[in-house]
């Protein structure tokens, strides 16, 4: 299985030797549901995208110091490129890419009233997470799905950010929070932003990234849909080219 990430953003020059970019972040996380997965990396904030959606079994679009809202160029080519996925591959959106589809297709991103960072507690509002009623996940974000978009399923939500976890259509899963966000690279990000989320909030979100957090239940989650998809796709077109 070849999953394509869409990388849309560009981690921080002194951050990149010990943390890697934002692409490099879900190998080792997407690993643990299965090994042997490869992956092929676009640098779709650069315009580098693929030249055509089934190049890969499926797509996932990365976070973002970027807004949905912000209108900029490479994000219009990025559109276009996700629109032509639907029905033919699966798409994972993480955080921006969680906005990004729900954008696309009827829904509304809006900025939260605080940041969302630390580990998160979500309620699980459908049975797709190993049998969890609950996710804990680190967070970080202030833009959020405030409506979802149109033919989407709410799989989990919290008060704070109630649209935390869906499915548009059948053939799109989205998150909100960080599943492939480590506690060290959290620890810097969180304390780079200390100024603008408040002592207070700081603090408590670095006392919280150590405790135990549900990656490999999404790992598992995202991995699973994928080849779930990816078979009834391929199903489908046999089925075409039978008759």
């Amino acid at each position: 299985m070849i999953i394509g990430i869409l990388e849309c953003w560009t981690n921080r020059s002194e951050w990149v030797e010990e943390h890697g970019d934002f692409a490099d972040w879900f190998p080792p996380f997407l690993r643990q549901a299965r090994s042997d997965l490869d992956f092929q990396v676009f640098h779709a904030h650069l315009g580098d995208l693929p030249i055509c959606s089934d190049l890969c079994d499926g797509w996932l679009v990365t976070g973002s110091s970027a807004g949905v809202n912000d209108d900029l160029p490479w994000q219009h080519p990025l559109i276009k490129f996700l629109r032509e996925c639907r029905g033919i591959r699966p798409v994972i959106g993480v955080c921006y890419g969680h906005q990004l589809l729900h954008s696309m297709y009827g829904g509304v991103v809006e900025k939260a009233s605080g940041w969302g960072v630390g580990r998160h507690s979500y309620q699980v509002l459908d049975d797709q997470f190993d049998g969890l009623t609950e996710l804990h996940l680190l967070a970080s974000h202030q833009d959020q799905v405030v409506k979802p978009a149109s033919d989407s399923r709410i799989l989990a939500g919290s008060s704070f950010c109630p649209i935390a976890a869906t499915e548009i259509g059948d053939d799109i899963i989205t998150i909100q929070p960080h599943p492939e966000l480590t506690p060290a690279l959290a620890r810097k990000i969180y304390s780079a932003r200390r100024e603008v989320q408040g002592d207070d909030l700081t603090r408590r979100a670095l006392a919280s990234i150590h405790a135990p957090i549900d990656d490999a239940a999404i790992a598992h989650w995202m991995v699973s849909y994928v080849r779930r998809v990816t078979a009834a796709e391929k199903e489908t077109s046999l089925s075409i080219v039978a008759q």
